[in-house]
């Protein structure tokens, strides 16, 4: 699965990598990881942090199948 198969990002997040060098990112409430994927595609290190267990079962589920890693 490539990230274009998981749902969009939030457009704040879209803008990140044209302002920041690639580095270590940190999202809390990280939901089914939209925007942790999408980073994680543009070549930041991504850590996710969700409370939901439903949410984080998704989010792990979709991370087995991606090829850039949350």
């Amino acid at each position: 699965m490539r990230f274009s198969d998981v749902q969009e990002p939030d457009e704040l997040v879209v803008a990140l990598p044209q302002h920041l060098a690639h580095g270590d990112v940190l999202d809390v409430g990280a939901g089914q990881g939209r925007d942790a994927f999408y980073l994680a595609a543009k070549g930041f290190s991504v850590a996710a942090l969700e409370p939901d267990a439903a949410q984080v079962a998704v989010l792990q589920s979709k991370n087995a199948q991606v090829d850039h890693k949350i």
